[in-house]
């Protein structure tokens, strides 16, 4: 995405500068350890990819590679 926002300036000869729209604010939150316990088995596959996403620094990798 970024190489295409770089190209796209080069071509207008500037800076492109993009207001963010419909973000909510941001918010820290947490969850009870029992509530967490609970979605953990409930949603075990989701939450397995989730973190194996978050260890691969936000990318899966491809294992047949």
């Amino acid at each position: 995405m970024q190489l295409r926002l770089d190209f796209i300036a080069e071509q207008f000869g500037g800076k492109l500068a993009f207001k963010q729209k419909n973000a909510s604010a941001y918010a820290y939150t947490t969850l009870s350890p029992d509530f967490e316990a609970m979605l953990r088995v409930a949603r075990e596959k989701e939450l397995a990819l989730y973190d194996r996403l978050i260890a691969g620094g936000g990318y899966l990798k491809n294992l047949r590679a």
